[in-house]
């Protein structure tokens, strides 16, 4: 807070000086030198102090070793393949319902290459007793409508 009384002071200070210097020269063939030169003054003023704030703010952030790092990013990744088998499993169970199958439970097998591309594997369907008789059906139709290879449990 002290800081800023005494940027506060030496800004007022410095306009006041500014605005004495121009009405003593009002007459030149200068002044439009001699305002620009004031203006730059002015400016020079409310700047130079905040420059001064900024240094002693600066921020000192912690270093990140390379092991923090790797394991922030293989935690990143288990979160996005989390986040798409929660998503691909909520598209499959609509495709389903759509055709009026209900699943059990979707649970779908994916992986990040070397490549960091993501391989679809399979998708696990667990189907309900009742859903029996409709296990190829629900194969075909994941294989034909999302291009994903199924395999089928009866739960």
């Amino acid at each position: 807070m002290d800081g800023i009384s005494t940027w506060a002071l030496g800004v007022s200070c410095c306009a006041v000086m500014v605005g004495i210097a121009e009405l003593i020269i009002t007459d030149t063939g200068m002044e439009k030198t001699v305002r620009l030169v004031l203006g730059g003054v002015m400016l020079c003023a409310v700047l130079l102090p905040l420059g001064d704030v900024m240094n002693e703010v600066r921020l000192e952030l912690p270093v990140v070793s390379s092991e923090t790092k790797a394991q922030l990013d293989a935690g990143l990744e288990n979160a996005e393949i989390d986040y798409l088998k929660d998503g691909i499993g909520e598209l499959v169970r609509n495709v389903l319902r759509e055709n009026g199958i209900n699943a059990g439970e979707v649970n779908i097998n994916m992986d990040i290459g070397a490549d960091k591309c993501i391989n679809i594997i399979t998708a696990e369907i667990i189907l309900p007793r009742e859903s029996a008789g409709r296990t190829g059906e629900v194969s075909s139709l994941l294989r034909e409508r999302l291009g994903i290879g199924c395999r089928t449990v009866i739960g």
